[in-house]
């Protein structure tokens, strides 16, 4: 075999490997893109779950409201929300919330730990007492959760209201 072909054999054996490197490479990092997705979707789920549970309510079913919240969260807000009780005055007014998630947004993702930026609109209804005609509200809210992972389920630590204002 001729040097100048020896070369050129050498050169192409050497791309391909480069090549095969490469191809690797890119196959892991999508890979691990796709786990990490997975991963951000299911954090978003279950910001998403709570925040529907905790924004949908109604007086008239009031007494498992406590317990279905504390299912989805942990640590010293879900001890708070299973101490929780009913405002007597909610069920008077025969209070109803229906909430709507607009946007979830991890902000922040950490081993076993992450945060969850959500925006709802949430539609509040009531019968006035004064005059005992029905009211009702649409706002639109946005929340920061903070999620811990725990036996293998995203859950709740902490819930913090940070803006809310008319919606249309």
């Amino acid at each position: 075999m001729s040097r100048p072909r020896f070369v050129g054999l050498a050169l192409f054996g050497l791309a391909t490997l480069l090549l095969a490197i490469g191809v690797g490479s890119v196959c892991r990092g999508a890979t691990r893109l796709t786990e990490r997705g997975d991963a951000t979707a299911a954090v978003e789920a279950a910001a998403r779950r709570f925040v529907l549970a905790y924004g949908t309510y109604d007086a008239t079913r009031s007494a498992a409201y406590p317990q279905r919240l504390a299912a989805l969260s942990t640590g010293d807000l879900q001890r708070a929300l299973a101490a929780a009780s009913v405002d007597a005055q909610s069920v008077q007014m025969q209070r109803r919330l229906t909430t709507h998630v607009e946007t979830t947004d991890v902000t922040s993702f950490e081993a076993g730990r992450a945060t969850v930026a959500v925006t709802v609109v949430q539609e509040r209804r009531w019968i006035d007492p004064g005059s005992g005609t029905e009211q009702d509200e649409r706002v639109r809210q946005r929340m920061r959760c903070q999620l811990v992972r725990q036996d293998g389920r995203w859950l709740v630590s902490a819930i913090e209201l940070e803006a809310v204002e008319p919606a249309r």
